[in-house]
C-alpha cells in the first residue's frame, strides 16, 4: 500500500489512537485471528478507521464489503471511503440501489436480508472478498437478520478477514 494513498484526504489522517487500532488488528491477524471486534467510543472515527483499512487491504486489488443498518451509516460509509480512497469503486445496495459492480460495497443489512438481494450480492463477489467489515455489530445478532444474513455472507467470504466495529456505551 501507498503511503500516499491515505495521505491524500489531510482531513481524514489518522489520530494515533486510530493508527494504533489499525496497527493492534494488523497484530491480531498475523497471529491467525480472522474475525476481530473493533470497540472504540463514541465519535472515535470508527469509520474513519476502517475506511483506512479498506484503503490498505484492497488498493492493490480484491473486494469490500461494509453491512449498516441505518440509512445515515451507509451514507457516511461510502463518504469516508471515497474521501480516505479516492480511487475506491464505492457502490451501495440498498433498496432500489443495486451497484454490485463496484469494488467496495456498502449494504444495507435489511436489504441483505432478503434471499434474493443476498444471492445476487454472494454470485457477485463469490472468490473476491479481502475484507467484511459491519458496522455497528451489535445489531448483528438480531434474530430477524442474523441467521439470514450473516451465515451465508461467511461462508462466501470464507478468505475474506471479517471485522466488525462497535461503539462503547
Amino acid at each position: 500500500m501507498s503511503t500516499t494513498l491515505l495521505q491524500s484526504a489531510p482531513a481524514l489522517a489518522l489520530r494515533d489512537y486510530q493508527a494504533e487500532t489499525l496497527a493492534a488488528i494488523d497484530q491480531a491477524e498475523a497471529e491467525g485471528c480472522r474475525r476481530q471486534l473493533v470497540v472504540l467510543p463514541t465519535a472515535a472515527g470508527k469509520t474513519v478507521v476502517f475506511s483506512h483499512l479498506l484503503a490498505r487491504r484492497c488498493a492493490a486489488g480484491g473486494r469490500a464489503l461494509v453491512l449498516a443498518h441505518r440509512n445515515e451509516l451507509i451514507a457516511q460509509a461510502a463518504e469516508k471511503i471515497r474521501a480516505v480512497w479516492p480511487g475506491a469503486h464505492v457502490g451501495v445496495v440498498q433498496a432500489d440501489r443495486d451497484q454490485l459492480d463496484r469494488s467496495v460495497l456498502v449494504a444495507s443489512v435489511q436489504t441483505l436480508a432478503r434471499s434474493s438481494r443476498l444471492r445476487r450480492l454472494a454470485e457477485s463477489t463469490v472468490g473476491q472478498l479481502r475484507v467484511l467489515v459491519t458496522d455497528e455489530c451489535h445489531h448483528a445478532v438480531a434474530p430477524r437478520v442474523a441467521p439470514r444474513l450473516h451465515r451465508p455472507a461467511r461462508r462466501r467470504a470464507r478468505r475474506a478477514a471479517a471485522r466488525g466495529l462497535h461503539r462503547l456505551p
